[in-house]
């Protein structure tokens, strides 16, 4: 009866840790998918930002224009 309860108690555990392993690889997985995800959208907010700041340098450039203008204007 020992020798049942040994064959169990290893077969549980033998369980446990592919349980276990499972379970880790499908969280690896997990933060994986959600760090690409991340990823993509930090390089949309990137993006977005980018081209905010080109229409502000335009803009600020245009100015430029505009007070050289009335800088010269009598």
């Amino acid at each position: 009866m020992t020798d049942l309860k040994n064959t169990v108690d290893v077969t549980s555990s033998e369980e446990y840790e592919r349980l276990a392993r499972m379970h880790f690889a499908e969280e690896h997985a997990r933060r994986e998918k959600e760090t690409e995800e991340n990823m993509k959208e930090l390089g949309r907010q990137l993006h977005a930002f980018v081209k905010k700041e080109a229409q502000l340098q335009r803009i600020e450039d245009k100015l430029d224009q505009i007070l050289t203008i009335l800088e010269k204007a009598p």
